[in-house]
C-alpha cells in the first residue's frame, strides 16, 4: 500500500541534508529527517548557489537516489518537475519557483531539460533552450536572469497590472478589514441580471482583489480571500441551480414532469445565471492558476531588491509564500472546476431534455410535402440541396433551440472553446438519439427505403447549414458522422446500392460498425434479389451479428477540455470593455462610502465613551 502525506519541505538554506537520525543527541542530524530503514544517516544533499540559482542534488556514498527513474552516482542539476526517489520508500516532487530563470537549464542537453510546472508559468509565457520569459508592466520581456540589471529595471517599473486602452494601470486598493464587505458587494453585483451589468463583472473585480491582496497584503489575507471567493462562487452556483430546479422540478406530485411544461424561453432564462457563472469561473480559474504565481514572484523579487544581502532568504520567502497559499489556492481551483462542470452539465441536461421528444419525428417529417411544387426526386436524379425546400416544423424547432443556445453563450461571454464544445455535445446527442431511433424502427416493413433516406438527408442538411452559418460546421460534421453515414447509405440509388459489395460498403461507410451496416442492409426494402453480395466478409462475420453494437452509446463523448488561452483578464493585458471598467469605478464608489461610514462611526464611538 502506498502512503502519501503531501508534506512540503522547504529548501531554505544553501545546503540541505536529507538523512536518518539514530541518536537523538547527535548534533549533526540532517536538515530533513527520513525514517525508512534503507535511508542512510547522510543520504543526499541539496545545494543551491545563490538566490535564484540552480539547485544541485548530490547523492552520498552508497545511497540509493533516483531522478526521474534514473539512479544517480554524482551531482546533477535539478529541474522543476523532477521526481526524486530516495531508497525504496520516498518519492518527492521537486518544485523550483525560479525554474524559468536558470540559464544552465536552457543550455543543457534537450533530454535533460524539463519545462517548469504550469502553476508557475503564465499562459503567454514561452521558453526555449536559450532564454526564459518574465512579465514586465507593459509587455512580456525576454530575460535570462532575474538578477540582471535589465530585469531589475523591468521589475522596478512595477507589477503588470490590468490596463485601460490608454495603457493606464487599473488598480484597486483597500484595507484588509474591508475585504469581507467588498467581496460581498462584488457577488451581489454578479447576481444581478447580465442585462444590468457586463457578464464578467464579478470575475474582473475579484481578479482585481486578488491582484491587490497578493501584491500588498499579508499572506494570511490572501488565503482568506481565496477561500471567500471559493465559497461565494459555490454558493451563487448552488442558489441558481436550486432556483432552476424549482421552476421545473424533476417530479411533480409523484409523476414525472413533461418537458413541454417549461418553454424554450424559460429554459434559456433559467440557464443564463449558470452560464454567467461558468464564464466567470473560467476567467477566475486561469487567473488563480497562472497569474497569481507571477504576482507572488514579482512581490518576492521586489522585497529582494530592497534587501540585497539576503539572497538565501529570498527564495525561501517565495517558497514559504507559495506553500502557505497552496491549500487555499487548490481548494479554490477545485471549486471553480466543479462549478464549470456543473454549469456545463446543467445546460446539456435542460436543453437536451427539451429537444429529445422532437427527435423521433425527424424520421417522418417530409421537407418535400410542404409545397405542392416540391416532390421527392426519382432515384436517378441527384439529391438537391436544402435551399429550395420547406423547413419542417420539427427541424425548425431544433434550429431555434441551437440558435437560442448559441446566442445565450455569446451574450454571457462564455469562452468560445467551451461554447463550441457545448454545441458539439448537443449535436452528439442529436446524432445518437436520431440514429438509435432509425435503428429501432428498421423492423417496420419497408422503413429502410431510398425515399426516406432522401428526406432524412434534406432534414440533416438543414441542421448542418445552420452550424455552417454559425461557424460550427466542422464540429457538427464531426459529431453527426455516424448518422450521416447511415442516411447516405439509405439515400443511395437502389440500383447502385445493389451493385455494391459488402467490402465496398464497409470502405465507403467506415463510421458504421459491421453490426450497424448489417442491420441496415438486412432490413432494406424492397428485398434485393442479389442479397448474397451484402453478406458480411469472413473477418466481419462475428462483429456483424453483435446486436449489442447496433445502437450508439451516449457515453463516448470526449470529456470537457479547458482552454489553454484566449482569456479576457491577463496581467498586463488591456481591459477593452468600457462597461467593465465602469463597474470598477462603481465598486470604488462603494468602497469610498464604506470608508466614510467608518469615519462617521469613529467620532460617535468616542462621544459615547466620554459620556460613560
Amino acid at each position: 500500500m502506498v502512503l502519501m502525506d503531501f508534506v512540503i519541505y522547504l529548501l531554505a538554506g544553501p545546503k540541505v541534508l536529507f538523512g536518518r537520525q539514530i541518536d537523538p543527541e547527535d548534533k549533526s542530524k540532517p536538515g530533513i529527517l527520513l525514517f525508512a530503514n534503507d535511508t542512510l544517516l547522510r543520504h543526499c544533499y541539496f545545494n543551491r548557489h545563490g538566490a535564484g540559482g540552480p539547485t544541485m542534488l548530490s547523492p552520498c556514498q552508497d545511497a540509493v537516489v533516483m531522478r526521474n527513474g534514473e539512479a544517480l552516482s554524482e551531482e546533477v542539476q535539478l529541474n522543476s518537475g523532477d521526481v526524486i526517489g530516495m531508497g525504496q520508500h520516498y518519492l518527492f516532487l521537486f518544485k523550483d519557483p525560479f525554474a524559468s530563470t536558470h540559464k544552465d537549464v536552457y543550455n543543457a542537453a534537450p533530454e535533460s531539460s524539463m519545462a517548469a510546472l504550469p502553476w508557475m508559468l503564465n499562459p503567454a509565457t514561452t521558453t526555449s533552450h536559450t532564454e526564459g520569459m518574465i512579465l514586465c508592466n507593459t509587455c512580456i520581456t525576454t530575460c535570462t536572469d532575474l538578477n540582471s540589471s535589465s530585469c531589475k529595471q523591468s521589475l522596478n517599473r512595477g507589477l503588470p497590472f490590468f490596463k485601460s486602452p490608454e495603457c493606464h494601470s487599473l488598480t484597486l486598493q483597500y484595507e484588509s478589514g474591508d475585504e469581507d464587505h467588498i467581496v460581498r458587494e462584488i457577488f451581489a453585483m454578479g447576481r444581478t441580471s447580465s442585462n444590468d451589468r457586463p457578464p464578467q463583472t464579478a470575475a474582473f473585480l475579484l481578479c482585481m482583489c486578488v491582484q491587490h491582496s497578493a501584491s500588498c497584503l499579508q499572506t494570511s489575507d490572501l488565503r482568506r480571500l481565496l477561500l471567500l471567493i471559493a465559497n461565494g462562487v459555490q454558493t451563487a452556483m448552488w442558489e441558481h441551480t436550486k432556483g432552476l430546479a424549482a421552476v421545473k422540478p424533476e417530479v411533480v406530485d409523484g409523476e414525472s414532469s413533461n418537458p413541454e411544461d417549461l418553454s424554450q424561453q424559460e429554459v434559456m432564462s433559467g440557464l443564463r445565471p449558470l452560464v454567467v457563472w461558468m464564464s466567470n469561473s473560467l476567467e477566475l480559474l486561469q487567473f488563480m492558476q497562472f497569474q497569481l504565481p507571477v504576482i507572488l514572484q514579482w512581490r518576492t523579487q521586489k522585497e529582494h531588491e530592497q534587501d540585497e544581502d539576503k539572497e538565501v532568504e529570498d527564495l525561501a520567502r517565495l517558497e514559504m509564500r507559495l506553500s502557505c497559499v497552496s491549500s487555499a489556492s487548490e481548494e479554490t481551483v477545485a471549486v471553480l472546476e466543479e462549478v464549470i462542470m456543473l454549469a456545463f452539465q446543467q445546460c446539456v441536461y435542460y436543453i437536451t431534455k427539451g429537444i429529445y421528444p422532437v427527435l423521433p419525428g425527424l424520421l417522418d417529417c417530409d421537407p418535400f410535402r410542404e409545397s405542392p411544387d416540391l416532390q421527392v426526386p426519382d432515384e436517378s436524379a441527384p439529391v438537391s440541396g436544402s435551399g429550395a425546400l420547406q423547413v419542417p416544423g420539427e427541424i425548425q424547432h431544433l434550429v431555434d433551440v441551437l440558435s437560442d443556445t448559441w446566442r445565450l453563450l455569446c451574450d454571457c461571454q462564455l469562452h468560445p472553446e467551451i461554447s463550441s464544445q457545448l454545441i458539439g455535445y448537443l449535436f452528439y446527442f442529436i446524432n445518437a438519439s436520431f440514429f438509435n431511433s432509425l435503428m429501432e424502427r428498421g423492423s417496420e416493413p419497408g422503413f429502410y427505403h431510398w425515399s426516406r433516406g432522401v428526406r432524412m438527408r434534406a432534414n440533416l442538411d438543414f441542421l448542418l447549414e445552420w452550424a455552417h452559418t454559425a461557424g460550427l460546421g466542422e464540429i457538427a460534421l464531426e459529431q453527426t458522422h455516424t448518422l450521416a453515414s447511415a442516411i447516405n447509405l439509405l439515400a443511395s440509388p437502389r440500383k447502385n446500392l445493389l451493385q455494391t459489395s459488402w467490402v465496398s460498403l464497409r470502405s465507403e461507410h467506415p463510421a458504421l460498425s459491421p453490426a450497424q451496416l448489417h442491420h441496415l442492409l438486412s432490413l432494406y426494402g424492397p428485398a434485393s434479389p442479389c442479397r448474397h453480395s451484402w453478406t458480411p466478409s469472413v473477418q466481419d462475420q462475428a462483429a456483424a451479428h453483435q446486436t449489442a453494437d447496433i445502437l450508439e452509446s451516449f457515453d463516448t463523448h470526449h470529456p470537457l477540455v479547458l482552454p489553454d488561452g484566449g482569456y479576457q483578464f491577463e496581467l498586463g493585458g488591456q481591459v477593452t470593455d468600457s462597461a467593465v471598467r465602469e463597474q470598477l469605478d462603481k465598486l470604488k464608489e462603494f468602497m469610498s462610502s464604506l470608508s466614510n461610514s467608518k469615519s462617521n462611526q469613529a467620532p460617535a464611538t468616542k462621544e459615547q465613551e466620554v459620556k460613560h
